[in-house]
């Protein structure tokens, strides 16, 4: 008896698989005080509860030695001549369980950022924007 088949191959881009800074879209967020932050191609937008992101340039992504490539990575950017800057420590949460404390979402990353100093603690999720 023969079985036929009709196989074919589909091949996905995920996101945060590659090392480089432009593969990281990511919406980040967290509460008290509540602030945002928006990892894109070429910046990082961080909202600090004002009314105008502030934007970050010169992405620089490092992935954690001996991890899965997307697992915990760090990534930074400045403002104007370096003065200013923002670093991002994202972790992935293995059962997609980062919890906001404010809803039931879960999210699949955690995130520490230190934004020019302030220490910020949350959570993030890919970015759907492009």
């Amino acid at each position: 008896m023969k079985y036929k088949t009709n196989a074919f191959w589909v091949f996905v881009a995920l996101p945060l698989l590659a090392t480089e800074a432009n593969a990281y879209r990511l919406q980040c967020s967290g509460t008290e005080p509540f602030w945002g932050i928006q990892v894109e191609e070429k910046s990082i937008a961080v909202n600090l509860g004002v009314d105008k992101s502030v934007r970050y340039f010169g992405l620089k992504t490092r992935e954690s030695a001996g991890m899965s490539a997307g697992y915990s990575f760090k990534i930074e950017a400045s403002r104007g001549r370096g003065a200013q800057r923002v670093s991002l420590a994202i972790l992935r949460d293995s059962a997609d369980q980062c919890s906001d404390g404010m809803s039931d979402r879960a999210y699949p990353y955690h995130i520490q950022a230190d934004v020019d100093g302030m220490l910020l603690t949350g959570c993030c999720s890919i970015s759907e924007t492009k």
